[in-house]
């Protein structure tokens, strides 16, 4: 590994987030945006999402729409930097995500995009038509390696094993289902400890169906692509399943994801990627969401039964 994985492993399981206000921070970041980038964005509004960062709609002086994104958080500065480059490639090998139009980091140390606005509405609900569109996507993923060296796979088998960044411990550390759900998975990971999950698909890293842009039912754009790296698509693929779960989609629509997600890794690595996912999204909740978690832990409840017959 050459780089960590951040740990906000976080994924939108039907869970509603509070979406803020357009602070005085946004403004002074489009300030820089503007000069340092020598164009004239003006502040539109907020758009929906985002827990540590905004997103944000900007136009220009022909009425031109670009979307500015930047954190407070100023860890995220390495994910963006990194991710540029990444993002870019992958454009060019037709994954359809925005084109980064800038993309920086402000003196007090904040990160930002300014992004293509692309038309499209986020998908919501795991029904019939969004599941196709999700499993297509996903398939496309199938040997694009955009970063090696950023290796999601090798990220969950040492956040299950390893307890990497504290991850696994501090989710136990939470309370008493927390702590019954760590065993849980544990159990069921035990038996898959040599198990070597391929690296050479694109992952997200933050998939969910809001951040998948559809026009007449086809993808217009994927947002929110910070995180992505290397690894097996199961990862993806199982936070889509997580997502279903909580959403209490129809059981037909369940069984396809899960059929789907333990395809690329088999039943083993689905589990293993399952747990990360677990482990990470309930110390990011406690954190920020903390009022989330009982819904959460009842849609890993539910898998969890399931994962137990596979």
């Amino acid at each position: 590994m050459t780089s960590s994985i951040d740990r906000r492993w976080w994924f939108n399981a039907g869970i509603s987030w509070s979406t803020g206000g357009v602070a005085d921070g946004t403004r002074h970041v489009l300030a820089y945006v503007n000069d340092t980038h020598a164009v004239a964005y003006r502040l539109e509004r907020k758009l929906a999402g985002g827990i540590r960062s905004g997103a944000y709609e900007v136009r220009d002086a022909m009425g031109g729409r670009a979307v500015l994104k930047w954190s407070t958080d100023l860890t995220w500065a390495r994910q963006v930097l990194r991710a540029a480059p990444v993002v870019e490639r992958m454009r060019r090998a037709g994954w359809p995500t925005p084109r980064w139009l800038a993309f920086g980091v402000t003196p007090e140390g904040h990160p930002y995009q300014l992004q293509e606005h692309v038309l499209g509405q986020p998908l919501q609900r795991l029904d019939g038509p969004a599941v196709r569109v999700l499993l297509d996507l996903v398939d496309s993923h199938h040997g694009l390696d955009p970063d090696p060296g950023r290796n999601w796979s090798t990220f969950v088998s040492d956040v299950v094993f390893d307890d990497r960044d504290g991850a696994r411990e501090d989710a136990r550390q939470v309370d008493v289902d927390a702590a019954r759900l760590v065993e849980r998975f544990m159990t069921l990971c035990v038996r898959y400890r040599r198990q070597r999950l391929n690296s050479t698909d694109l992952v997200h890293g933050d998939l969910h169906p809001g951040n998948v842009l559809v026009t007449d039912g086809r993808v217009a754009g994927i947002i929110d692509v910070e995180a992505i790296g290397s690894g097996t698509r199961a990862i993806d693929l199982a936070r889509l399943l997580a997502t279903a779960y909580a959403q209490d989609a129809r059981p037909r629509t369940v069984a396809t994801l899960g059929r789907a997600a333990a395809a690329p890794a088999g039943p083993g690595g689905l589990v293993l990627c399952a747990a990360a996912s677990f482990f990470t999204m309930t110390v990011f909740l406690t954190r920020h969401n903390s009022p989330a978690l009982p819904q959460y832990y009842a849609a890993i409840e539910r898998l969890l039964h399931d994962l137990n017959r596979i």
